[in-house]
Formats: structure tokens, sequence, C-alpha cells
């Protein structure tokens, strides 16, 4: 436990995100599933927000407009995603799920939420519902002095 309080929040959560992506690669790969942990968020974003453009996903996700054009590249190409075109303009696409794409994110939500869901009651015990909600505060706060 010393080391984990030595190095402090920063270290721990940046750690925690990175272990977090192994994990969820890992759940994905043996369920015979080609995604990343970055296109697995893509789906979800979409699926939760039916209508996006690449811009507001990278801005929800907190990744770079080019990291989200070579996801949704690559998503389109396995046939998860299409595009829907606005006439209007270019930088306003959306992106929306294909039925492939809509049944491939259930069943990778079911198996990730599954197993995140069984670590943080293993490391959270009986306050996961505390630490959920502490953690969305944190994220309001971190986004809120980012800007």
């Amino acid at each position: 436990m010393g080391d984990i309080v030595k190095y402090g929040i920063n270290l721990n959560l940046h750690r925690a995100t990175n272990l977090i992506d192994k994990v969820t690669n890992k759940l994905l790969k043996d369920e015979n599933l080609d995604l990343s942990n970055s296109q697995y968020l893509i789906l979800k974003a979409i699926y939760l927000n039916k209508k996006l453009n690449q811009h507001k996903i990278g801005k929800l996700l907190g990744i770079s407009d080019g990291a989200v054009s070579r996801h949704v590249f690559n998503l389109k190409e396995n046939g998860l995603i299409e595009l829907v075109l606005d006439n209007n303009s270019r930088r306003n696409n959306s992106v929306s799920l294909t039925l492939y794409g809509k049944s491939t994110f259930e069943k990778a939500f079911k198996i990730t939420r599954i197993n995140i869901d069984r670590i943080l009651k293993k490391a959270a015990g009986s306050q996961d519902k505390d630490f959920k909600e502490m953690l969305y505060k944190f994220n309001e706060a971190l986004d809120e002095y980012s800007r």
C-alpha cells in the first residue's frame, strides 16, 4: 500500500486507466470480438447518444480527432458503423451503428460490464456505488477545470 500512496492520485489514475484498457482488450479478444477498448468506447458513445459526429465523439471520450478518425475508419471497414452524410457540411456527418455494430456492442457491453463490475466490487466492496458517484463528480470537476 505504501507505493500506491507515495505515487499519488495522478499516477494511480493513469495506471488504472491503462489497466482497464488492458483488461477490456483481453475480455473482448477472449470472446473473439475484434475490437480494442477505444473502439468499444466509440461504439458505446454512439449507442448511447444515437447521433454524434466524429468531433463530438473525440470530445466525449477525450481523444484527438485524428485518433477518432482512424478508429471510425476501421469500425466502418468492419461493418460496425456507417457515416450519415450531412448535405450542408461534411464536418457534421454523423456516425451511427449498423445492425451488426449494435449487436456486437451489446455483446461487448455485457462482457465488459460483468467483469468490470466484478473487479470494482472486489476493490470497493459495499462502497462501489459511492466510488462510482465520486468518480463521476471527479470527472465533472476535471472537465470544468480543463476548459
